[in-house]
């Protein structure tokens, strides 16, 4: 899987050891673990090549990518003919680590439409106006409506704010 991770997290520095370990047989000590990391993050910085980086989800020729952030390096491949479950190197973006909890496999045949079970609005056209604007929020680079809850005390605001972060 590919992975994104920080060049001074403790990620890098111990695939850094480890990998110093394979090539050499000894251990590195932390005054050349320091340096090459120092070294690292110049090159990086300096020479190296520039590639946007993706929150989740990331669109490229008509085509949007879901990253579900399990282990298995999973992302979901969304076009105009449907969604499959791809790894992620089979595609040449990259996503942030760390950015997000990990996803469950999805499933075919659900319906966005369950999910009014859980909340309470009543109203068909504001359901309606609440779901249509739930898949565009995971969207980042076009414009967003500015999602407005309202009502008197006890009616569930606080929850269904939840219970919307958790579902994106």
């Amino acid at each position: 899987r590919k992975s994104n991770v920080p060049i001074y997290s403790t990620e890098f520095k111990e695939y850094l050891q480890y990998r110093f370990y394979q090539e050499t047989g000894k251990t590195i000590s932390n005054q050349q673990l320091e340096e090459n990391l120092g070294l690292l993050n110049a090159k990086a910085v300096y020479d190296g090549d520039t590639h946007p980086l993706y929150h989740r989800v990331a669109g490229a020729d008509g085509v949007l990518y879901y990253d579900l952030m399990n282990e298995n390096g999973e992302i979901v491949e969304i076009d105009e003919n449907g969604w499959r479950v791809i790894r992620s190197d089979e595609i040449t973006l990259l996503f942030k680590s760390g950015c997000g909890k990990q996803q469950v496999q999805p499933e075919r045949g659900g319906d966005l439409r369950d999910f009014l079970k859980f909340i309470n609005l009543k109203d068909a056209d504001e359901q309606m106006l609440f779901l249509s604007n739930l898949p565009v929020r995971l969207i980042n680079d076009i414009d967003q409506a500015i999602v407005y809850i309202y009502g008197p005390a006890g009616s569930a605001k606080t929850t269904l704010l939840k219970m919307t972060k958790e579902l994106l």
